[in-house]
């Protein structure tokens, strides 16, 4: 039988559900992303201390 409906889903034609689950998925990505941004200065800031320190090291060698 061919179905006509667009957003037919498999779970026994509950097209709510099929609509609803891709908005849940990317609202927890976004919540998920949210909390990781908030730790990046944890990683970023020592590592841009160690190349600034490395790059002063590399040009007060070369003088």
């Amino acid at each position: 039988m061919l179905n006509k409906h667009p957003f037919q889903c498999a779970l026994h034609d509950e097209t709510g559900m099929c609509g609803f689950t891709p908005v849940v998925i990317v609202t927890v990505v976004a919540m998920a992303l949210g909390w990781v941004t908030g730790y990046l200065d944890v990683i970023l800031f020592p590592g841009l201390a160690v190349l600034l320190t490395l790059t002063l090291y590399r040009l007060s060698s070369l003088r």
